[in-house]
């Protein structure tokens, strides 16, 4: 989180308190400071605001300016991380003083990251990316925000060092050019907002896909964008998971000719403006024998699918509704089996999700129904999302297989025709089953409930012909990830180049420091004196108070005096909020044995890896499921090679140090706060300079 200064928001200033606002008013104000928020003040103060959202909203010219908004004072600095924990919509806080505007909160805290992250050159996916990308432009912050000036050239360092196609240009170059480049690199979050929000003032258009912030393209590099796919799903089949990839391969058959025509007919844009206001013109023939169902149409095409972005992998938000539901991130299966003896697990975007199907026609809901018919107890699992082959690469990183599961995934754009796998390639089931056009609306992908029965027919045919579901029963314990995979998506990442042998001792740590206490420091303190390197593994997750940026900050600046320890983020594997619920929860969910368990064993892959031979753990007097890893390290690593040292857990005044207590303190801003974190820590919690920005 960061707390902007009113010089940095964009303020109208207006004589009488206004109801709306034209657009073309908005222009200006929005190119001179680009941001996602809108600010409308009289004399008498903050009256009114309005988004991009609210903008995107209007069908007419005229904005209304809204009366009603969330308001803080400056030192509700963690209410507002917990209104921005438990609403993901709202990504600004107006700070007032005797109504008057002062700042903002601001949830998006980019600053955070760009001062501390992990060098690039350490990153081996590095310029084999930047060779990839064509006809970047490169766009200049505001001239009216100068701190943003260090943070472009180091972009455009970056550029030149990969020897980048790329080109320089202001935002209203950008307005006025928007087809000539294929991506826009900008500062940061509020610059890329401001700049799709101008693009869309200046010419309704909104192409959000070909704008990135800077934070945004280190994370892409951080997802791993350029892998090795097929290396990716042989290390899943060597340890025992079956994998089916769906795949569409392009052909020239009289039908492939027929529905391809048919269809640029009904969309002669490659992308339609809105496809679901499409969808229900279409509505009778599309959804056939569902269109009449009371409230199904207006159902499946509200537009439930909300992505969350957590900042390892993205996932379907939550949901209810009468016909499509969503729980802890997963589109609903219908009718899973309470006892089963292995799982099928789908990854993709919209064909998997079930975009234009109610929960129990998605293929995934089809193809349980197949299995219960026939006694077989497999369990049928949608872990369906939208975000591209990087989503779902993560997705299935972060996803806790075991020997005997089985894998089906629809990557974009993936020919595995001449790979080790087996494929359904769904032109071909098209094809056989002579698919009307009328069931589908501009591809393959989003059909309606008659192809989707099909579709998992095909699958099923698929699972029966190469015997997936014959055999024995899934293992009881979580794969651990395989050195390939650790080498892939953490080694090469952030240790690209590094000699990690070259130390005689080096140990590992694991925190969330949520938030980072004197408790934490001291226990790297005591790593580092005891061993010739330190490797800290800050957990890669957005599941806790504070963000990710917000507590790899506080460890980093509060360690700035050791230079023998290394800052890094844990990656996919290690504190992965999937493989362990429970810690993120404090209540048992699951077995909380085996999630502790795994959470361990994917640990020490990771720790082999940096050549670490030790492990150091706070002690865990007062919380069960902290406790429960540490009893199973002392227990399990050894047997792994790796020794468990227990530190005792620091007091203050007779008191544990503990990160709920601080949170407690940070409520009222109670001074006795300076006692228990590092002066750093206190510095974020309380927005004071490391992440104010004036």
């Amino acid at each position: 989180m960061l707390y902007l200064e009113r010089d940095q928001l964009c303020i109208l200033h207006t004589k009488t308190e206004r109801e709306t606002i034209s657009k073309e008013e908005l222009k200006k104000p929005l190119l001179e400071k680009p941001c996602n928020l809108v600010y409308f003040e009289t004399d008498q103060g903050l009256y009114g605001i309005v988004s991009s959202g609210d903008i995107f909203r209007t069908d007419g010219d005229e904005v209304r300016i809204r009366r009603s908004f969330t308001l803080l004072k400056r030192e509700e600095v963690m209410e507002a991380r917990r209104i921005f924990k438990e609403n993901s919509k709202i990504r600004e806080i107006p700070i007032v003083a005797k109504g008057h505007l002062e700042g903002e909160f601001d949830r998006l805290d980019d600053k955070l990251m760009l001062d501390r992250y992990p060098s690039l050159a350490r990153n081996a996916y590095t310029a084999p990316y930047f060779a990839s990308q064509k006809k970047i432009a490169l766009v200049r912050p505001a001239a009216s925000r100068p701190y943003k000036e260090a943070y472009f050239e180091r972009m455009r360092e970056v550029l030149d060092m990969y020897h980048a196609d790329y080109a320089v240009i202001d935002m209203i170059d950008m307005i006025r050019d928007v087809d000539r480049y294929e991506q826009f690199l900008l500062v940061d979050a509020q610059e890329k907002a401001g700049a799709l929000l101008c693009l869309y003032l200046y010419t309704g258009r909104r192409v959000y896909y070909k704008a990135v912030s800077y934070c945004q393209l280190l994370e892409r590099l951080e997802s791993s964008e350029v892998i090795d796919y097929q290396e990716f799903f042989e290390n899943y089949q060597k340890q025992g998971v079956d994998v089916i990839l769906l795949t569409a391969k392009r052909t020239q058959t009289p039908y492939f000719q027929k529905t391809e025509r048919a269809l640029r007919q009904l969309f002669p844009q490659e992308y339609p403006d809105n496809l679901n206001e499409r969808a229900l013109s279409l509505a009778g023939t599309f959804f056939d024998d569902l269109a009449n169902e009371p409230g199904y149409v207006e159902d499946i095409l509200r537009g439930y699918f909300v992505v969350q972005k957590d900042t390892q992998y993205m996932h379907l938000k939550d949901m209810q509704s009468r016909y499509i539901n969503v729980r802890f991130g997963e589109r609903v299966t219908v009718d899973q089996p309470a006892e089963y003896e292995r799982t099928i697990y789908f990854f993709g975007p919209c064909l998997v999700i079930g975009n234009y199907v109610a929960d129990a026609y998605t293929i995934e809901s089809r193809l349980q129904k197949m299995l219960n018919e026939r006694g077989i107890p497999v369990r049928v699992v949608n872990c369906g999302c939208w975000g591209g082959n990087v989503a779902n690469v993560s997705r299935i990183s972060s996803t806790a297989f075991k020997k005997g599961d089985i894998m089906v995934a629809l990557m974009e754009d993936l020919d595995q025709s001449a790979g080790p796998f087996k494929t359904v390639d769904l032109w071909e089931v098209a094809e056989e089953n002579e698919i009307p056009t009328e069931w589908m609306l501009d591809n393959l992908y989003h059909v309606n409930h008659h192809v989707t029965e099909i579709y998992a027919e095909a699958i099923f045919r698929k699972l029966l012909a190469e015997g997936m579901l014959e055999g024995c029963k899934a293992e009881s314990q979580a794969l651990v990830p395989s050195r390939d995979m650790i080498d892939q998506f953490y080694i090469k990442k952030y240790f690209s180049g590094v000699d990690l042998g070259a130390y005689k001792t080096a140990a590992c740590c694991v925190v969330n420091g949520n938030p980072f206490t004197n408790g934490h420091k001291a226990l790297i303190e005591r790593a580092a004196a005891e061993n010739e390197h330190v490797y800290l593994l800050i957990v890669r997750e957005d599941a806790s108070l504070f963000s990710f940026a917000e507590r790899f900050t506080m460890a980093v600046e509060a360690l700035k005096h050791l230079p023998n320890v290394t800052v890094v983020p844990s990656g996919m594997f290690v504190g992965n909020v999937t493989i362990f619920p429970a810690y993120y929860a404090r209540m048992e969910i699951g077995d909380v044995e085996h999630q502790a368990q795994d959470h361990i064993r994917a640990f020490a892959t990771v720790a082999k890896a940096l050549h670490a031979t030790r492990r150091y753990m706070g002690e865990e007097p007062t919380d069960t499921i902290t406790n429960l890893i540490n009893e199973n390290c002392v227990r399990m690593l050894p047997e792994l090679g790796i020794e468990t040292v227990i530190v005792p857990r620091v007091k203050f005044g007779g008191d544990y140090v503990t990160g709920s207590k601080v949170r407690k303190l940070a409520e009222t801003c109670d001074p006795s706060i300076a006692d228990l974190v590092p002066e750093t820590t206190a510095d974020v919690i309380f927005c004071q300079s490391i992440n104010a920005i004036s």
